[in-house]
C-alpha cells in the first residue's frame, strides 16, 4: 500500500445483524502489517443503511455494532478512521448520544429528501459519558505507541476533545 492510501470497508446489514467483526477486524490486521501509516485512513460506511429516512445512529443495531467494535473489539479504531466521507464523525454519534432536533420542515433526511441538501440550522446534541471518551483516548493513545506516530495521535485526540466538547 501506498503512503496516501485509504482503504474503504463497507459493513453489511448481515454482519451488523450477526455481531460479526472479523472482515473488520481482518481489515483493521492487514492495514497494521501492510499500510506505510495507517492513521486516518480508514473509511468506514453502512451502505446497507443508506436508503432508510432515518440517521445511521437511530438504527439501535448499528449503535450496539459499534459500540462494541470500539469498546470491545478494537478500543483504537479512531486511529485509523478518516474523516473522509464523516467516517469518524459517523462512528462517534454512533457511540454518543445523539438527538437531532427538528424545525419547521422537519428532520435532515426529510430535509435532505425535498431539497437534496442537509439542512444545517437543525440543532443536534452530541453527549458523550467521561468514561467513553477517556477510553477513546487511551485506545488512541496505545495504537499511536505501537506505530510510533506521537502527532498523528495529538491530531485525532483533539479531534476527539473538539467534536465532544463543540456539540
Amino acid at each position: 500500500m501506498q503512503q496516501d492510501t485509504l482503504v474503504l470497508y463497507d459493513i453489511s446489514e448481515e454482519e451488523v445483524e450477526k455481531q460479526d467483526f472479523s472482515g473488520i477486524l481482518n481489515t483493521l490486521r492487514k492495514m497494521e502489517s501492510q499500510h506505510p501509516n495507517p492513521a486516518r485512513k480508514l473509511i468506514l460506511s453502512f451502505s446497507d443503511f443508506e436508503d432508510s429516512h432515518k440517521e445511521i445512529w437511530a438504527f439501535s443495531k448499528v449503535r450496539a455494532y459499534a459500540e462494541v467494535l470500539v469498546f470491545q473489539r478494537f478500543p483504537g479504531i479512531f486511529y485509523y478512521l478518516s474523516e473522509e466521507c464523516s467516517s469518524r464523525t459517523t462512528m462517534l454519534n454512533l457511540i454518543a448520544n445523539v438527538h437531532i432536533g427538528e424545525n419547521r420542515i422537519g428532520s435532515s433526511r426529510e430535509y435532505r429528501q425535498q431539497n437534496g441538501k442537509a439542512d444545517t440550522q437543525l440543532p443536534i446534541q452530541v453527549s458523550l459519558p467521561i468514561h467513553k471518551a477517556l477510553q477513546l483516548v487511551e485506545g488512541t493513545l496505545a495504537y499511536a505507541e505501537i506505530h510510533k506516530k506521537e502527532a498523528e495521535v495529538h491530531y485525532i485526540v483533539k479531534w476527539i476533545q473538539s467534536y465532544i466538547l463543540s456539540h
